[in-house]
């Protein structure tokens, strides 16, 4: 099956050890397809990923690396603040 234009190229994701904020509903059990270290996963991520199934999920660190992707997938503004909101601290940073 050949990606249409409006299927994004990846999803682009923080490693856990990275983050200091955590979502209680995150998924924590995917790696990066480049480097392989275990990325956390929120719900808006998550929805991105049943819409698109064969997306690849990429790190922070490996996008800086590579460089740009012509198109990733995003929540929408409102989704990604109450996100933000719903998620926890976890003593890093």
């Amino acid at each position: 099956m050949s990606k249409t234009r409006s299927e994004p190229e990846a999803l682009v994701t923080m490693r856990i050890a990275d983050m200091t904020r955590m979502h209680p509903r995150q998924d924590d059990s995917h790696v990066c397809a480049e480097c392989a270290f275990p990325v956390g996963i929120y719900p808006s991520g998550q929805e991105a990923l049943r819409k698109h199934p064969t997306m690849r999920v990429i790190c922070s660190h490996c996008v800086e690396r590579l460089g740009d992707f012509d198109n990733v997938s995003t929540g929408d503004f409102e989704t990604i603040m109450q996100e933000g909101r719903d998620s926890y601290d976890v003593g890093r940073g």
